[in-house]
């Protein structure tokens, strides 16, 4: 796997890796692997990538690991808060501001990170993404799960996962909560200030941004009852597009 996680290269609209040579440079250490791959999860929501990825590379394959959306969306806010790129305070005001947003050339030009992570509702439609890809590429390059399928069997899970890749049968390793969600700021501002404005490349800063962080956060309220049923109201009908393309159902 390339060691930049999420390296967005082949996005139309958002790159960590900005250039050819350094995206394939990414990949200098390869010997004698029979697979090799990245994991940028904004291939997903970007309506470009399907298209950018099918001219590189008509052969690939794609795993592709999903949860439910509702839960989705509010953890996605949730790491804007704390990433300093969200400035409205309350989930569901943020949810009500996404239609301006999604029509607004001035938002999408001038919002801090990329664009699709703001629109929660919208990022997380599995159906629609998907349908996308498979207008370009044969369905059988997919493998399509849920996380709860990698939480509640990992084992055999991760089995179907190597078959599909073609890689050889290895123990599945223990798998742990990772990025979790219980946290976010006390004041955008000050989050902006230690996550956007500080240099995370020197010792001093990365020492001052966990400093502040400890003292700025505070425990996230769970994502009310009522939001989640009217988000997968809303969702009802890409949940049907998602169930004919994949057999998902939620």
């Amino acid at each position: 796997m390339a060691p930049v996680k999420e390296p967005t290269f082949f996005s139309g609209e958002f790159q960590i890796v900005k250039t050819e040579s350094e995206y394939y440079g990414l990949y200098d250490g390869v010997t004698d692997e029979s697979v090799v791959g990245e994991a940028s999860g904004v291939y997903l929501t970007d309506p470009a990538s399907p298209k950018i990825l099918r001219s590189q590379f008509p052969d690939a394959k794609f795993l592709v690991i999903l949860r439910p959306p509702s839960v989705r969306a509010y953890s996605l806010y949730l790491l804007n808060r704390r990433c300093g790129f969200e400035s409205i305070s309350n989930f569901e005001r943020a949810l009500g501001e996404e239609a301006a947003r999604f029509a607004s050339p001035q938002f999408r030009e001038n919002c801090p990170h990329y664009f699709h992570n703001f629109m929660y509702f919208r990022s997380g439609l599995y159906g629609e993404q998907l349908a996308r890809y498979f207008q370009v590429f044969d369905p059988s390059q997919f493998l399509v799960l849920t996380l709860d399928d990698l939480k509640q069997a990992p084992a055999k899970t991760t089995a179907i996962i190597q078959k599909f890749l073609g890689v050889r049968p290895y123990d599945y390793f223990q798998f742990s909560n990772q990025n979790s969600g219980g946290k976010i700021p006390r004041s955008f501002y000050l989050q902006q200030l230690l996550e956007t404005r500080l240099n995370p490349t020197r010792r001093t800063t990365r020492l001052l941004r966990r400093a502040g962080w400890q003292f700025n956060c505070k425990a996230a309220p769970p994502l009310r009852a009522d939001t989640q049923a009217q988000l997968n109201q809303r969702y009802s009908d890409d949940f049907d597009r998602l169930r004919l393309l994949t057999g998902i159902s939620w």
